[in-house]
């Protein structure tokens, strides 16, 4: 069934996404594969690890680090990313409560929606709340709105307070949080492991086929 994904983007928006200029990406990402396989770890077969674009999403998120820490953040984010798939596979729960796995859960359903796979929030949703696909869809969205709204919230006291406003570790502290926002949704857009080659079309539209196994 075709259905529109709820325009995460536009939720976060407010959240400016900033350019790594030690951007090196894709050699970080084929490095850190690398390092993975010589480590005994095993990864999807054929490009499909590739495909993740892991370096790509620490670029996004972390602007000010150097090659060195890209590398660094690459590896561990790395493990996480192959952990969680690990789990999954064996039908275990990963990320609960986190706004950016929700975002995921979201994304992800371009995959397929089926009685066996993993529940996520959008799965639970549906079970729960006896809610259709597109519904529970809203609802995610909702959330993931209201979670934007209650970062920029909280954040205002810390950056208005006398103290606190100048101090130059919170002000950096802050702005870190930003940058994983924005850099987490929009890779959400550019990976291929959720949305295939169909990233820029989602992007643009948000209307995906979702196939669903009853």
């Amino acid at each position: 069934m075709s259905v529109q994904l709820p325009d995460i983007l536009s939720f976060c928006n407010v959240f400016n996404l900033r350019a790594n200029k030690h951007c090196q990406c894709r050699a970080v990402s084929h490095a850190s594969e690398k390092w993975l396989i010589d480590s005994g770890v095993l990864l999807p077969s054929g490009t499909e690890w590739s495909k993740a674009k892991v370096g790509l999403l620490v670029a996004a998120c972390y602007p000010n680090t150097d090659a060195t820490q890209l590398r660094l953040i690459t590896d561990f984010l790395s493990l996480q990313l192959y952990r969680d798939e690990k789990a999954a596979a064996s039908g275990e729960c990963v990320g609960q409560g986190d706004s950016g796995y929700v975002r995921a859960d979201i994304v992800s359903c371009a995959k397929g929606i089926s009685p066996s796979q993993t529940p996520n929030l959008v799965t639970v949703l549906m079970r729960e709340r006896n809610a259709s696909l597109d519904s529970a869809l809203v609802f995610a969205g909702t959330l993931i709105k209201q979670s934007a709204d209650a970062f920029l919230e909280a954040e205002h006291e810390p950056l208005s307070s006398s103290d606190l406003g100048t101090d130059g570790e919170v002000q950096r502290y802050v702005l870190g949080l930003r940058d994983w926002i924005a850099g987490s949704v929009n890779w959400l857009y550019e990976t291929q492991r959720f949305l295939g080659e169909r990233e820029s079309e989602v992007r643009t539209f948000g209307w995906v086929f979702v196939p669903v196994a009853q």
